[in-house]
């Protein structure tokens, strides 16, 4: 039989407990800042296939998703949502730059621009005080390749 010197009963408990918390925060961490990577790559996504939507003025089905909407901005914008894996939380709103003149109406080769933006959602909460207020957002900014519908210009749609 060995004897030890000291008593060492409870030592790997104790040097789990100091290894524990850094651990589990970078365990946590990887989940979390990749389910925001991911939102972010998604957002992004939305707004380019948005803006392409938008520039060469999609002619969608007045019906489109089953929503009633009075503009084709406001298709072009839900449109936009259902681009998006996680499209609950997302505000598109689609802007035209660069007009020459209000009565020349649009044209083609006028800027037009598309955001998305949304809170940024979390899995595990630990991190709930450091990203509580995070706002993802992207502004993609696009030529018209088609005369717009007249009624594009300041649409806000809020994804459902």
């Amino acid at each position: 039989m060995v004897r030890r010197q000291g008593d060492e009963r409870g030592a790997a408990l104790v040097e789990f407990a100091l290894i524990a918390m850094p651990l589990f925060l970078i365990l946590f961490g990887t989940i979390e800042f990749g389910w925001a990577f991911f939102q972010l790559n998604d957002i992004r996504h939305g707004a380019r296939e948005g803006i392409r939507l938008v520039a060469v003025d999609s002619d969608l089905d007045p019906a489109y998703a089953g929503v009633d909407m009075d503009t084709n901005g406001e298709r072009l914008a839900q449109a936009t949502c259902e681009r998006m894996d996680q499209e609950e939380g997302v505000v598109v709103t689609i802007s035209l730059r660069d007009l020459d003149s209000p009565a020349n109406g649009l044209d083609i080769g006028d800027d037009v621009t598309l955001r998305t933006s949304k809170g940024l959602d979390q899995l595990t909460m630990v991190f709930d005080p450091v990203l509580r207020s995070v706002e993802l957002d992207e502004v993609v900014t696009s030529r018209l390749e088609q005369s717009p519908s007249a009624n594009i210009h300041g649409t806000t749609w809020a994804c459902r």
